[in-house]
């Protein structure tokens, strides 16, 4: 019946809709045949001749008011290049000018342009310059919860330079054709618009006004006239790089120190290449993926695997058209599954010894092809062939090495057709599949994306489905998904319907994401979004959920909650909120008991979750923000308290220092164990006994991180992460039928006293890089990792004393050199540019 109801909601929100008519501003663009030069002085007499976009209008603090300050923008084109010179007008003594490196804006001002060259409303670019001569750049798309991303790891190879004057700052650009894809016409006519960000009075503004209560960014663009007989340039562009590494191990055995050492070389390149106007082929040839930042681990004690974020720039850059629907995880390359894992342990028996197994694969090539028609069809491909891995492992009855495949030749493969309809509306199809070599399984699946929007861009339809297939030699395993919403998406009223199935069976994980399936969950959200200063507000909102989720197979009762936050911004840049969870029911943990059908839960008590946060100005030398919640629950004495602290201190505009500090602490949690055969009481378990330990959790997570901008090109930054847990468990349960803990005679120890769940965690990573991008899209890059990791049963000791201890762990070092050189076809060639029709 519910799903009736949503159909007719959403007939009648879009019958009812009238056309929007808000005039978008106008500006031409003049033609230069003159060498423009990009030096930050406006001096051209072209510059003189051209049209002038003002009167920018403010998105924060004051929506839809005049901004307080001129800004001047001027555009030029010619064959290669169009080129756009702004006058900031400001008192040069009130310019924040914090310095970062490339894609980090900070503390700082900054004048950004952003083009919308197909008028699709969901994909553009953007291009930004801070008073300092930092660049920053991204591709813009469709999603997110304002109808809008940025993809700032996109980058492009373009000039612009700035100048304080006594009248303010001015920005001098030049984006050649190469950097950007637009429609192979005659007489172009893109979105345009430009953004101001004076951070001193928390201001951002635009020449085209974007209203904060609409949902998206370039629909709101003006348009750029004027712009005739360009050619997309012939581009091939070419990125070699040669590294260097230098690695040592060390550890403690028996009182000895045992160091070794290690050192290859590296070397590989990064192509890019124009296939015609709108499409370019990436690919990158024996990659090196070393000085990557190290990932935040954990102890996982759930039943749901953690997601780590991608840092391989080749997997974050221009990957929009496949990240639609959420079908696609780019970390599944090269990554080795539990799966494979249990396979091997299987192969190894009573008298082998796991020397060494590999931890990833090493990938011979990935490629990409993407673009986007004149009609609007998105079309991505994204190809990468991983090496076979194998594991060492040693018998001892035969007194021989020998080695055990791990994971074939595997290829991966993602396609995804992505088709722009009007009102800043697409549909996506997106297929991701995974062929290995020899007997192991292949996996494909395939799937429908949409996000349909009424002229007024108010009202939006939404939904995926997924069709998922394991092809095993025998057999294959189907499953699916799917979802949908209606929903309010612009307005201070907002509101969504939603209901969300994921099949029992359903796992996209060969190349994709999932944490859990087996959920049938529906509910409500609402939200009130104030934009207009009253009183000492700024702006504030206030925004509610409900849903309820069963279990696809079998259809029984999993979970049921209460959702409310708050947000609100003062006029002295103080934001402050609230957060509220409650479950007034028991809910059925079908997951925690990690069940492969499902068939027992775990009764969790009624409890509800307090939190709340601050965040003080930025701006300031000394700034922050404060977090915390507590957690309550009506049985067993359970709670969780959890607190962080993020204080950030700017020592000057070259140096500043960014820290975060979280303490959890969990108090009488049940957990699934797995009990051990030598642990007092297991004799007296059946064969079926799920066993619960109540366990008291600490953890702290310590992260400065130190940045040191030495010009807008040259930098340090320094990371420093340290992970440290302990698990104390108290006493142990078996799980009844009923999902209540039942007292077990499973002690936990061995009949010596030595404690086998205990847990004593720490992980302690160091990533530091030297930058200087010495030409453009040219880098050195020295990198030093250090990563110690190490467990233990010892519970009693702090957090201090642990730490003082933390050394005597194996530790890891890596120094690596990089260097990379931009090689561009353009600049080796001194005809006229080869153009593409």
């Amino acid at each position: 019946m519910k799903y009736h109801l949503l159909f007719s909601l959403s007939l009648l929100a879009f019958l009812s809709l009238k056309a929007q008519n808000t005039p978008r501003k106008q500006i031409n663009a003049l033609r230069t045949e003159g060498g423009i030069k990009i030096d930050g002085v406006i001096d051209e007499p072209e510059w003189l001749k051209a049209e002038s976009a003002t009167d920018f209008i403010q998105l924060e603090p004051n929506p839809g008011k005049p901004s307080p300050e001129k800004t001047d923008v001027r555009i030029l084109y010619d064959n290669k290049a169009i080129y756009v010179a702004a006058y900031l007008y400001d008192k040069p003594d009130s310019i924040l000018k914090e310095l970062n490196l490339r894609d980090n804006l900070g503390n700082t001002d900054f004048f950004a342009v952003l083009l919308d060259t197909y008028k699709d409303g969901n994909n553009g670019f953007t291009f930004i310059v801070t008073p300092s001569g930092t660049q920053s750049d991204a591709r813009n798309y469709a999603g997110g919860e304002n109808g809008s991303q940025e993809d700032f790891t996109w980058n492009a190879v373009w000039k612009s330079e700035v100048k304080i004057t006594p009248k303010g700052w001015v920005v001098e650009m030049e984006i050649p054709y190469s950097a950007i894809r637009f429609p192979n016409e005659k007489n172009q006519s893109w979105r345009i618009n430009f953004g101001r960000q004076i951070r001193r009075i928390r201001e951002k503004e635009f020449w085209n006004e974007v209203k904060p209560n609409v949902a998206g960014i370039l629909n709101q663009s003006g348009e750029v006239t004027g712009i005739t007989d360009i050619k997309s340039p012939f581009r091939l562009q070419a990125f070699p790089f040669f590294g260097a590494y230098v690695q040592n191990d060390r550890e403690q055995v028996n009182g000895t120190t045992n160091s070794t050492w290690r050192h290859n070389f590296t070397g590989g390149m990064d192509i890019k290449y124009g296939i015609n106007a709108a499409f370019t082929l990436d690919m990158t040839l024996i990659p090196d993926f070393g000085q990557v930042q190290s990932d935040n681990k954990v102890l996982n004690l759930s039943p749901f695997e953690v997601r780590f974020d991608e840092n391989r720039q080749f997997f974050t850059e221009g990957v929009e058209l496949f990240n639609k629907g959420r079908f696609f995880y780019s970390r599944r390359i090269g990554s080795i599954s539990q799966y494979f894992f249990n396979k091997l342990n299987d192969r190894i028996g009573p008298k082998d010894s796991l020397i060494s197994r590999p931890t990833e694969a090493f990938l011979y090539n990935a490629t990409k092809v993407s673009g986007r028609t004149k009609s609007g069809l998105g079309v991505g491909i994204l190809n990468a062939l991983a090496a076979p891995t194998y594991a060492k492992i040693f018998n001892t009855e035969k007194d021989q090495e020998r080695s055990e495949e791990v994971t074939p030749l595997t290829n991966y493969n993602v396609v995804s057709f992505d088709q722009n309809l009007p009102n800043n509306s697409y549909v996506t199809i997106i297929n991701t599949n995974v062929l290995r070599n020899g007997t192991a399984y292949d996996a494909n699946v395939t799937g429908l994306n949409f996000n349909l929007r009424d002229k007024k861009n108010t009202y939006a339809l939404t939904g995926n489905g997924g069709l998922a297939q394991r092809h095993f030699k025998d057999s294959t395993d189907w499953s699916y998904k799917y979802n949908f919403s209606v929903a309010k998406v612009s307005g201070k009223w907002q509101w969504e319907a939603f209901q969300n199935l994921e099949a029992y069976n359903y796992n996209p994980n060969d190349l994709g994401f999932l944490r859990s399936p087996n959920e049938n969950t529906w509910g409500l959200w609402g939200g009130y979004f104030n934009y207009e200063p009253k009183g000492k507000l700024n702006r504030w909102n206030v925004n509610g959920a409900i849903y309820n989720s069963n279990l696809q197979r079998p259809s029984v009762f999993n979970e049921f909650a209460i959702q409310a936050e708050s947000f609100f911004l003062t006029k002295k840049i103080f934001a402050f909120g609230f957060n509220i969870n409650l479950e007034p029911i028991r809910n059925h943990d079908y997951f925690e008991p990690r069940t492969s059908d499902f068939s027992q839960f775990l009764l969790v008590s009624k409890n509800y979750k307090l939190g709340g946060f601050i965040s003080t100005d930025y701006r300031k030398t000394l700034a922050g923000d404060l977090q915390m919640s507590y957690r309550y629950f009506s049985d067993r004495n359970q709670g969780a308290v959890e607190f962080g602290v993020y204080p950030r201190i700017r020592f000057n505009d070259k140096i500043s220092l960014f820290w975060s500090i979280n303490v959890t602490n969990y108090d009488n949690f049940p957990n699934y164990i797995s009990p051990r055969t030598n642990g007092i009481g297991y004799e007296n378990l059946t064969k079926n006994t799920i066993v619960m330990g109540e366990r008291k959790q600490l953890e702290i997570v310590n992260t400065p991180n130190l940045k040191w901008n030495f010009n807008s090109k040259m930098g340090i930054n320094f990371r420093l992460r340290h992970y440290w847990t302990r698990v104390k468990y108290d006493q142990f349960f078996n799980l009844a039928p009923d999902g209540l803990l039942l007292a077990s005679t499973y002690k936990g120890v061995t009949d010596k006293g030595e404690n086998l769940h205990n847990t004593n965690f720490n992980l302690f990573n160091i990533d530091a890089n030297f930058t200087w991008r010495f030409a453009p899209g040219s880098d050195v890059i020295v990198n030093w990792k250090n990563n110690i990791a190490g467990e233990d049963n010892d519970v009693a000791k702090n957090y201090f004393q642990n730490v003082s201890r933390l050394f005597d762990n194996p530790i890891n070092n890596s120094l690596s050199v990089r260097f990379i050189y931009f090689l561009d076809y353009l600049n080796f060639t001194k005809s006229k540019p080869k153009t593409r029709a």
